[in-house]
Parts: structure tokens; sequence; C-alpha cells
């Protein structure tokens, strides 16, 4: 019994003294930024998770946080959004509320919305910003847009692009993996003539309410799509290990393996992926979807390996502990990786 006892206080104390260093609570108020009178029903979350709340009657609101980088994003219909980035720091110091004071803001209507007619040009851009956007994968296709009057779209026929902003966040279901997100849509451009889409956005994931079977089978569909993502990428280079996880990464041009110490470091908390020139990455455990193959119109070949392929805009990117690339607009994905859109997205926070 000894033993026993000694085991069980030990795990306590554990359990308490990691808990006590780990959490924080992230505190603050929401108020017009004219009238300083507090807003109710405001939706403040960190971007890219699962963790949110809204604001109660006194415009006030309070989540806990691991220890990181994270942004914060304050958004109401009617008002300007507010990216507000915080650090959480491993000590016993608490943060000090913030107060967010938000503008009202009047969305410039487009003419779709003016007169209510939705004629065929509207139909087809609507289509392509939902092949674009929420992907083309057989999770992304079951995805439902509920808004879709939010969107504000511009097709300019002489450089082929097509232009979208929303008037409010978009209302997404994804039934397959088990989520309703709410996405902060800043910009999305498709240029058909170059071949690329580009968007900014922060997406809030709130989990779907169902039955056991059904959480068993989001569970399986969420491990499903997170083996072999970026996500997964990036948090078995972080801890060094995507041979045990199934990975190889090669020379794009010899398809020589590289060694971590060619593109890996780390500072302070954070690992740092640096190099020149492009990598491939191969997920030796899943073979291409064959919509994917099908998609890429190269006539008749057989599925392969899942290959991406890697470059860096910015001189080097940041991951995180969770696995984040911190300023994801710095790296450029290629290949089976440019397939995963929102339809096949996790938040940060999912674990396997």
């Amino acid at each position: 019994m000894k033993t026993l006892s000694l085991y069980f206080l030990l795990l306590l104390v554990f359990i308490s003294g990691g808990a006590y260093a780990q959490k924080k609570v992230f505190k603050g108020r929401v108020v017009d930024a004219e009238s300083n009178k507090p807003l109710e029903f405001v939706s403040v979350y960190i971007t890219n998770s699962t963790i949110g709340t809204l604001t109660n009657n006194t415009g006030g609101f309070s989540f806990t946080l691991d220890p990181g980088k994270y942004e914060v994003v304050v958004s109401m219909v009617g008002y300007g959004p507010i990216i507000h980035p915080i650090i959480i720091k491993n000590d016993e110091t608490a943060m000090a509320p913030v107060l967010f004071k938000i503008p009202q803001q009047a969305y410039a209507l487009d003419a779709v919305s003016v007169t209510g007619k939705r004629d065929a040009s509207w139909y087809a851009n609507l289509r392509l910003f939902k092949d674009f956007f929420l992907g083309k994968s057989a999770i992304a296709q079951k995805c439902k847009l509920l808004n879709p009057d939010a969107l504000v779209t511009e097709f300019n026929v002489e450089k082929q692009t097509l232009t979208v902003t929303a008037k409010e966040p978009l209302k997404i279901q994804n039934p397959e993996l088990g989520y309703n997100i709410n996405f902060l849509l800043v910009a999305f451009v498709l240029n058909k003539n170059e071949g690329y889409v580009s968007y900014l956005g922060y997406p809030h994931f709130e989990p779907m309410d169902g039955s056991e079977s059904k959480k068993r089978q989001w569970i399986e569909k969420r491990l499903e799509v997170f083996q072999g993502s970026s996500m997964h990428f990036a948090r078995s280079l972080r801890d060094q290990k995507l041979q045990q996880e199934g990975f190889r990464v090669t020379r794009s041009m010899t398809y020589e393996d590289v060694a971590y110490e060619e593109y890996l470091s780390y500072l302070d908390n954070e690992a740092k992926v640096e190099f020149k020139g492009s990598l491939n990455v191969v997920y030796l455990r899943k073979m291409e979807d064959l919509d994917y193959v099908y998609s890429k119109n190269t006539g008749v070949r057989k599925a392969s390996y899942q290959t991406s392929t890697i470059s860096l805009k910015d001189s080097c990117v940041l991951i995180d502990k969770t696995g984040r690339f911190e300023k994801p607009l710095g790296i450029i994905f290629d290949g089976y990786w440019s397939w995963d859109k929102v339809g096949d997205m996790l938040p940060f926070d999912y674990n396997p």
C-alpha cells in the first residue's frame, strides 16, 4: 500500500504542477470604439483552433492557453475585425486583461447584393471559389457553405483572375470531419493564367455534436486526414521523427535524401526551417487519392506515394511546439499538399 500511495502522490504532483506551469487565463473586454459601450456575443477566438468563446453582457471573455504565440481574432458582424498577436510566457506572472475597441464597419455592397440577381456568371464564380477554397477532395465536396450571399466576387476576363472577399465570416459545415467552421476571409485570388490560388483568413473550428458512433467516425476520419498532411510533417520534422512517421525528404533534382542539419535548426523553443531551392516530401504510408490523380490531367497513370514540394518565400520559417508554421505564407506547398484546401483542414490543437 505504501508503494501504491506514493505512486498516486507523485502522479498528482506531476499533473497539478504541470498544469500550473503550462496554463494561463487570457481575458479581456470588447467595447464599441465610438461609444465605449460593452458588446455582447462578440466572437473571440484563437485563429485556426477550437479555442474561443463569446463575450458576455459586460463585453467580457476569458479562456485558458498553453505557453506559446497566438493570434486572437475579435469578430462581429457590422464591425471591423481585430487581429491581436499575444505571447503566453511560461512563468507565474498573470496576464493583464486586454481591452478591445472595435470600429463599426459598413461593407460596400456588390451589384449582385443590390439587385438580388444571381445570373450565370455569379454561379460560375461561386463554383470556382468553392473548388479552390473548400477543395475538390471527397471530404471537401461534402462541405456546405451556408452563407454564399456574403461573398463579393469579381472575375477579370482580361487577366483571368477571380478575386473574392466576404461581408461577414463564412459559415462552413464539414460533416465528414465533424466541424462547423467560421472563416474570416480577408482575401482570395485565383489566377487561371498563372495557375495559382492564394487566400488569407482566420478560421475557427467548433466541434459538432453527435452520437457516440458518429463521434468515433469523426475521430477515424480526422486521423486519416492528419496522416501524411503538412501538419503531420511539421510536427514530425520538429521532433526529428520523419522516418519513424513515414516521411522522406529529398532534393527535387537529385532525389537524394536530405539530412536534418541541412535545413533544420533550433531557436529557443522553436524549430527553424531554412534552405535554398525546393525539397520533395514523400509520404510512404499512403497512396495518392484517385481524385487527385484524375485532377492533374496528365493522361492515364497509376497513383503513386503522396508527394509534395516545399519551397520558401521568406528566408526561413519557424515551427512552434504544436507543429504550426508561424508565418504560413512564408512557405509554399506544391504537389499533393497544394490539393488540400479548407475542406481537409484540421485545427492546430488537434491531437491524434
